[in-house]
């Protein structure tokens, strides 16, 4: 059976193991013992309410009940932006054009923005490859997408 539940101390050797998994792509999910064990810690503290909601951070892991062993991890970020400047892209178009000089141009463009100051983030989604079925995948997401909007309507409420 897979259960997805709040990362504990527990986990620390499965999920680092699955951070060495990772690779150097993946920079939500390090594989360094202290920046792990902090994670989990964070989580233990917003879990308990002891942070600020710029603070706040949850770390989930996606369990084989039958393995006894974490084969998956993902992140949420509370509210980003808070603290530090939080930055995004979002792809736009510019229209360049001129009915006399007969122009219409359209053009793909990269913006930057931060007006997703305070939202919520999913920053870190890994499975293990070992482990991956297409059914393990899709409830993974699934359910990592369920926790991020059950605790957006939380967060709206507070």
């Amino acid at each position: 059976m897979m259960i997805v539940r709040h990362a504990e101390f527990r986990d620390l050797e499965d999920i680092y193991k699955l951070a060495g998994k990772s690779g150097v792509g993946l920079t939500s999910l390090p594989q360094n013992m202290d920046t792990l064990s902090a994670r989990i810690s964070r989580t233990r503290n917003t879990l308990n309410g002891n942070v600020h909601k710029s603070e706040q951070g949850y770390l989930f892991v996606l369990e084989d009940t039958e393995a006894q062993r974490v084969i998956g991890v993902s992140a949420i970020e509370v509210a980003v932006g808070l603290i530090e400047p939080w930055y995004n892209f979002h792809v736009g178009t510019q229209v360049h054009a001129s009915k006399a000089l007969n122009v219409y141009k359209s053009l793909p463009t990269l913006f930057l923005s931060n007006d997703r100051t305070g939202s919520s983030e999913l920053c870190t989604l890994f499975l293990d490859p070992s482990a991956v079925k297409i059914k393990t995948v899709n409830f993974y997401r699934k359910s990592v997408l369920c926790l991020s909007q059950h605790l957006s309507n939380i967060l709206r409420k507070n």
